[in-house]
């Protein structure tokens, strides 16, 4: 049997301990400090978490949890890559709009649209009316996640 510091998902399974479990990661506020938690079978035992999850489908796959609020265990997870996981993000708590992408641009007194993937910004355009700055919102998002999945 392979050493399990040497598989490739121990490094995830080690990563999402510390976010919960250790106040001085830099994103415990975001997991632990959020009452975040791992599930007892998966918290002491790497090879329950490993047979769990399996193998990711590629590299570029990462350890997500369908429910953003709810804790790491078999039944919440589940393999993405970031794009993918872009479309199950939480929204920010000082976002006034509700609704991921869209700010109101007090300077210009405008809905701003914005959508980044992968660190870029690859959209940017302003409205008038915030229904049509949510509706143009959901139709980028469309497009862009649509062309980023191939």
């Amino acid at each position: 049997m392979k050493a399990k510091y040497k598989h490739p998902l121990h490094g995830t399974w080690k990563q999402m301990k510390y976010r919960c479990n250790v106040k001085h990661h830099p994103s415990y506020h975001l997991y632990g400090g959020r009452g975040i938690s791992v599930c007892k079978r998966w918290l002491d035992d790497f090879w329950a978490f490993a047979e769990d999850m399996g193998d990711k489908p590629t590299v570029k796959h990462e350890l997500d949890r369908i429910d953003n609020d709810g804790n790491y265990e078999p039944s919440n997870c589940r393999w993405l890559t970031s794009v993918e996981q872009k479309q199950n993000m939480r929204i920010r708590k000082d976002n006034t709009s509700k609704v991921r992408g869209v700010s109101w641009n007090e300077d210009l007194q405008n809905w701003r649209v914005r959508l980044t993937l992968e660190g870029k910004k690859v959209y940017d355009a302003s409205f008038g009316a915030y229904a049509d700055a949510v509706s143009d919102r959901m139709r980028v998002e469309k497009i862009f996640w649509n062309v980023y999945k191939k």
